[in-house]
């Protein structure tokens, strides 16, 4: 299983007091490809909520159930921090890594 909550904003140069805010969250499946890459697959529960305060509805949730795509990863130990997951996005960027906080569900 997985599991993501992911915030994110983008701003607007032309107009600062317009950023607009995505959280995310939804659980699933995920597979790892022959090619390295990983298949996340949402089970269903998943959900958005998009904030824009210049928008005309400024604050909305709706389904969020996007199967995604992980081109490639890497498994990393940092001696502080502990054992690392590195992924990249679809066109190569790397993601913030993903630490393990809990062994226990």
């Amino acid at each position: 299983w997985y599991e993501i909550a992911r915030y994110r904003f983008t701003s607007n140069g032309s107009q600062p007091a317009c950023t607009t805010a995505v959280m995310n969250w939804v659980h699933g499946t995920y597979a790892i490809q022959s090619n390295g890459s990983i298949v996340l697959t949402p089970n269903g529960d998943g959900y958005q909520q998009i904030q824009d305060p210049c928008a005309a509805v400024s604050n909305f949730i709706q389904d969020y159930n996007n199967t995604e795509l992980i081109p490639n990863f890497w498994y990393a130990y940092d001696p502080t921090l502990g054992s690392a997951l590195q992924l990249y996005s679809f066109d190569g960027t790397p993601l913030a890594p993903v630490y393990v906080a809990s062994k226990t569900p």
